[in-house]
C-alpha cells in the first residue's frame, strides 16, 4: 500500500493515508490489503502522541470505511478521554458520529463528550 516509504512515516502520514483511503469511492477494497493493517498498526503505535485532529480524522476514516476494529476503537476512545477538553466542536462531532455509525459503545466517552459538547458548540 505504501511500499518502502513506510519507514519514513510520521503520525501525520499514517493518519493522512487512512483518511485518503476513506475518501476514495472504493476505499473499502483496501481493507483486505495487507498494507492497510500496517497503517492501522502504525496508528496504534502512535496514539499517545495524537492531537485532537489526528484522533478525529482517524475516527471519521474508520467509520467511513465501516472498519470495526476493536483495538483501534478502544485506543481511540482511551486517548480521546484524556484529551477531550482540547477537542473543538468538529473533533467532538466527528468522534461522536464515528462511534454512533460503528455502534461502538463506550459510556465513559459518551458521557464525557456529552458534557464537553455544550461548551464547544456555543
Amino acid at each position: 500500500m505504501c511500499g518502502s516509504r513506510l519507514l519514513e512515516f510520521d503520525t501525520v502520514n499514517f493518519v493522512t493515508v487512512l483518511h485518503r483511503v476513506a475518501k476514495t469511492r472504493d476505499g473499502k477494497r483496501y481493507l483486505s490489503d495487507p498494507g492497510f493493517m500496517v497503517i492501522v498498526d502504525g496508528i496504534l503505535e502512535r496514539f499517545e502522541i495524537f492531537n485532537p485532529q489526528h484522533m478525529s480524522n482517524t475516527a471519521w476514516a474508520v467509520s467511513s470505511l465501516t472498519f470495526l476494529h476493536e483495538p483501534l476503537l478502544e485506543a481511540l476512545s482511551a486517548q480521546a478521554l484524556t484529551r477531550l477538553t482540547e477537542f473543538d466542536g468538529q473533533n467532538l462531532q466527528n468522534t461522536a458520529w464515528s462511534c454512533a455509525k460503528l455502534q461502538f459503545v463506550d459510556l465513559f466517552l459518551f458521557g464525557a463528550t456529552a458534557s464537553e459538547s455544550p461548551l464547544k458548540m456555543a
